[in-house]
């Protein structure tokens, strides 16, 4: 069956990463829930302004979080495009 979209959940060190993968149109997203019973989303946006120095490490984080993330949305789309492809 082939995959339209799908939204995933990724937990690096307790900082969870929606990511939504759009195989219809080539698009990786970030987003977050609004509702988790509807399995709503929109798009995250995330602020790193107007905090202090001792927030750094926490920010650092944030960003390895979404790297890593993306990584995996980013081999798990590159699977299903060779899946699709294939001669049937």
């Amino acid at each position: 069956m082939k995959k339209i979209e799908e939204t995933v959940e990724f937990n690096f060190n307790d900082i969870k990463v929606f990511v939504k993968i759009d195989y219809l149109n080539n698009r990786i997203d970030i987003v977050e829930p609004v509702n988790v019973f509807e399995s709503s989303f929109t798009l995250k946006k995330y602020v790193f302004a107007g905090r202090g120095v001792e927030y750094m490490n926490g920010w650092l984080n944030i960003l390895e979080a979404i790297k890593l993330s993306i990584k995996e949305a980013k081999l798990m789309y590159e699977k299903n495009l060779a899946e699709e492809s294939k001669f049937r």
